[in-house]
């Protein structure tokens, strides 16, 4: 191998590794805003049921 083949072959290696990292990296930021999305949710008060008894219970011996 001659010493062009051998830059082509690391600058492509390079590039890849780069692009690899940059998507791991936006995968990690889009993870961790939908996890702050999913704590602020949780944070958030639900709206009290109509008939808070009903549905408490489920018949099983039908």
């Amino acid at each position: 191998m001659d010493v062009a083949t051998v830059s082509v072959l690391m600058s492509q290696h390079y590039v890849k590794q780069n692009a690899s990292l940059a998507v791991m990296d936006k995968s990690m930021d889009q993870a961790k805003e939908q996890g702050s999305q999913m704590i602020e949710m949780l944070k958030t008060n639900m709206p009290e049921a109509q008939h808070p008894k009903l549905g408490g219970r489920i018949d099983l011996k039908g």
